[in-house]
């Protein structure tokens, strides 16, 4: 059986009609007997029904904080720098196999990773023959933390998933 939110949905509303039932329990039994403990017990499952909805309210906000937050938020390219790029020995199949309109990548400076997109798709840009370089223009998501640390002739490398595609150099 398939978890999917039309059967969480019936089971947290579920929850809440026994809570509610044994809010009715307890209130109409004596105080001292075993019709009201078992009200209390079941007053207690509206605790998992509201923690679910606390944590899905929790993700609804960060899943419309991060999607303002990205690329989609801007869709005009702005050039925040130009760079030369190598593709990485080995990974031209992987470039062959990219999505046609895939511009976003990552640019990989030491131990520090910025988010990226360039102004042509990655493989239009790195469908080269491995070796050769190509010049190309880089924006990033946020240049204000990115921009001091790639001046010319840094080094870095152009990440898209988990592997790097490509080397660069930042031009001046």
């Amino acid at each position: 059986m398939k978890a999917t939110p039309a059967r969480r949905r019936a089971a947290m509303c579920m929850l809440l009609v026994l809570a509610s039932l044994g809010a009715a329990v307890r209130y109409w039994s004596p105080n001292p007997s075993l019709a009201h403990d078992i009200g209390t017990l079941m007053l207690v499952l509206w605790l998992p029904a509201i923690g679910n909805l606390i944590a899905y309210v929790v993700r609804e906000a960060q899943a419309r904080m991060h999607q303002r937050a990205g690329f989609d938020a801007r869709p005009l390219f702005t050039k925040h720098f130009c760079a030369q790029l190598v593709v990485v020995p080995g990974h031209a199949a992987l470039v062959q196999s990219m999505a046609a309109g895939d511009t976003r990548c990552i640019v990989l400076l030491g131990t520090e990773a910025f988010s990226a997109r360039t102004a042509v798709p990655l493989r239009t840009l790195l469908g080269i023959t491995t070796g050769d370089a190509v010049l190309a223009e880089i924006e990033l998501l946020r240049p204000e933390l990115a921009l001091a640390r790639l001046v010319a002739p840094t080094r870095f490398h152009l990440v898209v998933g988990t592997t790097a595609v490509a080397e660069g150099t930042v031009a001046p």
